[in-house]
Order: C-alpha cells, then sequence, then structure tokens
C-alpha cells in the first residue's frame, strides 16, 4: 500500500477532489443541456415604436409566461432606438416591428413589409393641448411635436389643414417638451401621458382624432417579406403567442405591470402603469373584431384617408389588396364541444338564393356562386366540412325549408324580427342600402309617404318586405319571386318602384338593359348581411 493511500489526511483530499470534478462535470453537462435546448430556438429580435410600458403588454405576457420558448422561439424585445422601425425591419437587423398606422401608407408606397396583427383595434392616439381646442382651425400656426401619423394627418386634413399651416416638429418621445411649453400640441396615448401630466399636476386638454371622424387600428406587428416567406411557421408561433399573451395580460394586469417594472428600464412611474393597464384593454378589445385581427374594410378606410391626405397615389389605392398585406395568423380555436359537433355534422345544409347576384345565385354550370359562396369556401377550407346549397329553389322555398328544419343555416340574410324567432345570427359581414328603382321621370323619393297606396314590387320574405311592412303599413306590396320579376314588375307598369338591395339591382342594371330605370330613392334601411342558424344548432354559429 502507497503513502498517499494509507495517509488519511491525503484520502480525505483525493475524495474531496473526485467530488468536486464530478461536481463540475455535471455542472458542464447541465450548461451544455441548457445551451442545446437554448440554441434549438429560433432568435426573434422585436423592436418597438415607443418606450417599454403596459402598450406592449401582450409581447411582456408572451415572454414571461414561457408563450415564446412554447412555440420554439427565443425573443427579444427593445424599446425605440430613434431609427425607423420600417428600415430596421426590412434590413433584417430585426425581424418583427411594432409601430402606428403609418405603416399602411409605408406598404402602399413599396416597401417591402407584411403585416401580422394589431395591438390595438383602435387608436388611443390624441394631441395634448395647453388650451381647449373645440374647430380644428384653432390648430392653425400651432407649434406641434409628433411623428409621421395617419390619425393626426387626418385630423389636420378634416380642418382644412396641410404642414403649412403649422409648425411640425420631429417626436422627442420627452413629456417634459409639452410641459415646459416648447410645444404647443403633442402626440400621446390616451392611455398614458395624461396619467403622468395628473400625477405632477399639469394642467392639458386633449385633441382627439376620433372626435373627428378619423379611426384605425394601432401598434401594428409588422415583418420583412422576405422573412416572412422564409419563415412562416416562425411568424405564425410568434403571432399566435402575442395574441395569447394579450388574453393573459388583460386578465393578468398587476402581474404584468410588476414584470415590466421589474426587468424592463421604464421612464414612468408604477402608478403610471396600472394607470395604462386599466385603460389599455378598451382598444385591444373594441367592437367585434378579434385580439390581434384586422377588420379588412377598416384597412380600406385607411387605404382611402391616406388618398384624400395625398401620402399615397391613385394608382396605389386602385391596386391595393389588403387580403396580399396580411399575414394570416389567426388560430382556429375550437372548443371540444365545437370540434366534435363538426365531426357529426360534416354536411351543413344553407338556405340561399338562388338568385340574388351578386351575393349568391347558381350559375349557368350549376354552380353555387357569389360572395356569400366565397366565403363559405374559405369556411369549408379552415373547417374541413362542406356547405350543401340548394339549387333549384327560389328563396320563398328557402325560408320555408328552413323554418321547418330541413335547412340548417342561412348563407346570407338578414336578421329580421321574424327570423330570429326561429334562427341565431352572426355579426353582419356585409352592409348594403335598401333602395327604390322606378322610373327617372318620377324624379328622387324624398319622402316615403309618395309611395302611399302605390303598388311597390318587393321579393316576397325578403328583408325589404318585412320592414316595409312593419314600418309603411299604407303601402300595397306586390310580392314577386326574385329580382328579375320585381324588375320587369316595374318595367311593365304593374309596380311603381321596386324596393330590393342596391348592390343587387346595380348588378342588374349594368347586366341587362332596363330602359329609363335607375334608383329613385332609399328606404332608410339596409341590408345586415350575416349568416344565421336554426336555434338547434346555435354552437354552428360561434363555430
Amino acid at each position: 500500500m502507497n503513502f498517499f493511500m494509507r495517509n488519511s489526511g491525503f484520502r480525505y483530499l483525493f475524495a474531496l477532489m473526485l467530488a468536486f470534478l464530478f461536481s463540475m462535470s455535471f455542472v458542464h453537462a447541465s450548461e451544455n443541456q441548457q445551451n442545446s435546448s437554448a440554441g434549438s430556438l429560433q432568435p426573434i429580435k422585436v423592436i418597438f415604436g415607443w418606450n417599454h410600458q403596459f402598450q406592449y403588454a401582450g409581447f411582456y405576457a408572451a415572454k414571461k409566461r414561457g408563450f415564446f420558448k412554447e412555440a420554439g422561439l427565443d425573443v427579444t424585445l427593445d424599446s425605440w432606438n430613434q431609427k425607423s422601425v420600417t428600415e430596421q425591419v426590412v434590413s433584417g437587423d430585426y425581424q418583427i416591428g411594432i409601430d402606428n398606422s403609418m405603416l399602411l401608407a409605408e406598404y402602399l408606397n413599396g416597401q417591402p413589409i407584411k403585416f401580422l396583427f394589431p395591438s390595438l383595434q383602435s387608436s388611443p392616439l390624441t394631441l395634448l393641448s395647453h388650451f381647449p381646442v373645440t374647430n380644428l382651425n384653432e390648430l392653425r400656426g400651432g407649434k406641434m411635436m409628433f411623428s409621421e401619423n395617419y390619425e393626426l394627418w387626418g385630423m389636420l386634413a378634416k380642418g382644412g389643414l396641410t404642414a403649412d399651416d403649422v409648425e411640425i416638429h420631429p417626436h422627442s418621445r420627452s413629456l417634459e417638451d409639452f410641459i415646459s411649453h416648447k410645444t404647443d400640441f403633442f402626440a400621446a396615448y390616451t392611455t398614458n401621458e395624461p396619467a403622468q401630466l395628473d400625477e405632477i399636476g399639469v394642467p392639458y386638454y386633449l385633441v382627439n382624432p376620433q372626435d373627428f371622424g378619423i379611426n384605425s387600428v394601432g401598434d401594428i406587428a409588422i415583418t420583412s417579406a422576405q422573412f416572412a416567406q422564409e419563415n412562416p411557421d416562425a411568424v405564425k408561433s410568434f403571432s399566435e403567442a402575442v395574441i395569447k399573451g394579450w388574453e393573459y395580460a388583460l386578465s393578468n394586469p398587476n402581474e404584468i405591470v410588476e414584470y415590466i417594472y421589474q426587468n424592463y428600464p421604464i421612464v414612468k412611474s408604477q402608478k403610471a402603469l396600472f394607470y395604462e393597464a386599466n385603460r389599455l384593454s378598451a382598444y385591444v378589445r373594441n367592437g367585434n373584431q378579434a385580439i390581434g385581427q384586422f377588420s379588412i374594410s377598416k384597412l380600406n378606410m385607411m387605404a382611402s384617408d391616406l388618398y384624400s391626405i395625398g401620402l399615397i397615389s391613385k394608382q396605389a389605392l386602385i391596386e391595393f389588396n389588403p387580403h396580399e398585406l396580411i399575414v394570416d395568423n389567426t388560430p382556429i380555436r375550437l372548443t371540444a364541444e365545437e370540434k366534435q359537433f363538426l365531426k357529426e355534422n360534416p354536411i351543413i345544409k344553407i338556405a340561399n338564393d338562388t338568385n340574388w347576384e351578386p351575393f349568391e345565385f347558381i350559375d349557368q354550370h350549376g354552380n353555387y356562386s357569389g360572395i356569400a359562396a366565397d366565403y363559405l369556401a374559405e369556411i369549408e377550407q379552415l373547417l374541413g366540412i362542406r356547405f350543401k346549397p340548394l339549387k333549384t329553389e327560389n328563396w320563398d322555398m328557402a325560408v320555408k325549408l328552413m323554418t321547418s328544419g330541413e335547412l340548417d343555416m342561412y348563407s346570407c340574410a338578414t336578421p329580421t324580427p321574424l327570423r330570429q324567432q326561429y334562427a341565431k345570427f352572426t355579426q353582419p359581414y356585409i352592409s348594403v342600402p335598401m333602395v327604390f328603382l322606378g322610373d327617372s321621370d318620377h324624379g328622387y323619393i324624398n319622402d316615403i309617404t309618395i309611395l302611399r297606396n302605390k303598388t311597390v314590387a318587393a321579393v316576397r320574405n325578403h328583408a325589404s318586405t318585412e320592414y316595409i311592412r312593419t314600418h309603411f303599413p299604407y303601402i300595397r306590396l306586390l310580392l314577386v319571386e326574385d329580382v328579375d320579376e320585381g324588375i320587369k314588375a316595374v318595367e311593365r307598369g304593374n309596380a311603381f318602384v321596386y324596393a330590393g338591395n342596391l348592390a343587387v339591382i346595380n348588378n342588374q342594371l349594368r347586366t341587362k338593359d332596363y330602359f329609363h330605370l335607375s334608383i329613385i330613392g332609399e328606404l332608410g334601411s339596409s341590408f345586415e348581411l350575416s349568416m344565421g342558424v336554426r336555434h338547434d344548432k346555435e354552437i354552428l354559429r360561434t363555430i
């Protein structure tokens, strides 16, 4: 036995050395495992268009709760760095950027970007003012501090003002510039700066674009067209994680406020963060749009306003297709009950009109066609079911089959009081005015009492028929089977006017020769076209 093994002190030291080496190897193995795990996550760098605050709560919640990691992403969140968000995303310095609605103008002016989702369904953007403003002309000559912004440019245009009528300075992001009267008007969020001013007792007034008819989505997430094309799964996973984060943040605002305050450089008090959290929910959840979902009609309206303001060309407006701009990341989240319903009901029988172009009709090849048909085709792809339309019956028969329970749902119908007795309707997805078609020699009908004791043609069981019966019982109705028959009744003198849907009538006038006939009045209501399901299949409405 050698000296080393005989000496107890050395034996003890040797044991310690072995234990230390073993523990270090375990630590290194653990670190290598962690590094390997982190290395499997795809890095995503995000640049915000403003300072760290609750405005971006969905992103912080997704990071804190591990939603990004669950999606296979390693996400870094950076605040505004005084550089263009769009340029940094297009260059690849950042994969995702969050900025205001002027991003739409940048896209329409040629920037290769894609929209992912809006955090805010309506914009809380406002102008802080040192005095009350009741007329936009009172802004004339004032010093303004704001970034390029659709809402504020649009509001100026509403007041007949241009950049020459006000003194515009680049936004400093420093509220001190407003407090010190360095500027007369300061672009801010109603959810943010007012609380900071209240906290220190500085008086202010708000000039809200929404009060002057300007509204848009806010805090739009973008990526480059190249990154979207090369990383579709990462883009989709990122969007779903943030939307999930928003749902969590709105339900647990105190937790997320504390997380933001402890983990990011904040330029305002924790009290101001709570103020923001309490007010932001109304902008994230607004109207009937789901969190993070774009309204196509709102994007079209914004594009039209941008053209009116002079920020995009007429050609850009004409060529604009929102569907080409948006990366569709809307997840289909169904409950177990909803999935079971679809499994048991793979074919949905619809009550449709066979002659109501452009909304729905049976074409010359016997195919169900039109706007409603296009919507249903998309839903078929999303849900893996099939819609079976009527192909031989008229609208009156479709209604009778629906009320008798032989059909499952209306594809494109107005939720009238009578129909709501046996069906549940979705929110409208198309809105079109009810109008009168008649001989142009009659002149325009400004007062519907002119039609007293006159004959008005209307399709049997159409919403216009029910509306006239309810609101104008003194009008004589001639019930017809379809639009063609109604228009011909006017042409032949059997009816004074035909009451119906503006788009359908225009389509008929465009495709057929009806001499001397034109739109000569409005009923004062609209066809709010929805999908409606029988009461005993109400689950289909939510699906």
